[in-house]
């Protein structure tokens, strides 16, 4: 059989197949043509039609994302953005810090997401206890922000989250 008939589908496993086979060690950079190439997906260019480059980087994404959960949760490798350039394979002895790191923006995008939507409820179509509902909810995401913040670098996440 050739190659062609060999190919995998969805792209992310022929994605998988490829990175396999390229032999990645821990620390190296894979730049974002790499991924381009081994999901058989044309990058856009700048003469690339709108529709056509949104459609080309929704395809990326979706199959970036399936490999990189793959990756991380099948084969314990951690890919780390490299803005502009792709993606380094964290070695494994930064994945803790890394994974910690990633959780606690992840946290704080989400905090503040929240918060911009309940400070923006229209109170004035409240009635007096869904105003107090808002502001109960506004409290405790202050409290939970406000645990975020005194994360210490070192401090165990596990900490933070009451578990023991």
């Amino acid at each position: 059989m050739d190659e062609e008939a060999l190919r995998q589908f969805p792209a992310w496993r022929e994605g998988l197949k490829r990175f396999h086979a390229a032999g990645f060690k821990a620390g190296d950079t894979i730049p974002h043509q790499w991924f381009y190439d081994a999901f058989e997906i044309n990058r856009p260019s700048d003469e690339t039609p709108f529709a056509a480059a949104e459609r080309a980087k929704l395809s990326y994404v979706a199959a970036f994302e399936r490999l990189r959960t793959e990756l991380l949760e099948a084969h314990q490798i951690g890919l780390a953005s490299v803005a502009g350039v792709g993606y380094r394979i964290v070695p494994p002895p930064e994945q803790t810090s890394w994974a910690e790191k990633e959780c606690i923006a992840d946290l704080r995008s989400a905090l503040s997401k929240g918060a911009g939507r309940l400070a923006n409820v229209n109170l004035t179509d409240l009635t007096p206890q869904q105003r107090c509902e808002n502001a109960d909810a506004l409290a405790r995401l202050s409290f939970l922000a406000g645990s975020l913040k005194r994360v210490k670098k070192r401090e165990p996440l596990t900490r933070l989250l009451g578990e023991q």
